[in-house]
């Protein structure tokens, strides 16, 4: 915990608070910046009330673009003819996302073309 009375270190946060804000307003909100962020509050300003929300945005961000890299890989996994692989990974991204359409899709034209490969 910071001392109050150390004005020099106290000035350096600030800076330092001031660099992860405005480095989460640059990146329109990336989920990693938004941690950075919500960490530094958590940690260093001891605000865990004011962390919270920011982690959480950053969990949704990070999800989805979690759900859309894996639907891809599938896809490109699929487009190799690498059916067992995307298979494999379909079905650790259907437990993980079980309501994704995305995922849904990508398992579809998987089986779809290992089907027609037989």
């Amino acid at each position: 915990m910071l001392d109050r009375q150390d004005t020099g270190a106290q000035e350096r946060f600030d800076e330092g608070e001031q660099a992860l804000r405005l480095a989460v307003e640059s990146s329109g909100e990336d989920a990693s910046a938004l941690v950075e962020l919500a960490h530094f509050l958590d940690v260093v300003r001891d605000s865990p009330e004011e962390a919270e929300p920011l982690f959480a945005e950053a969990a949704q961000r990070a999800s989805k673009l979690l759900e859309e890299a894996w639907a891809g890989w599938i896809g490109v996994l699929s487009q190799q003819e690498k059916f067992d692989a995307a298979l494999e990974l379909s079905s650790r991204a259907q437990r993980v996302f079980p309501d994704s359409e995305l995922i849904a899709e990508a398992t579809a034209l998987v089986r779809q073309s290992a089907a027609r490969e037989e």
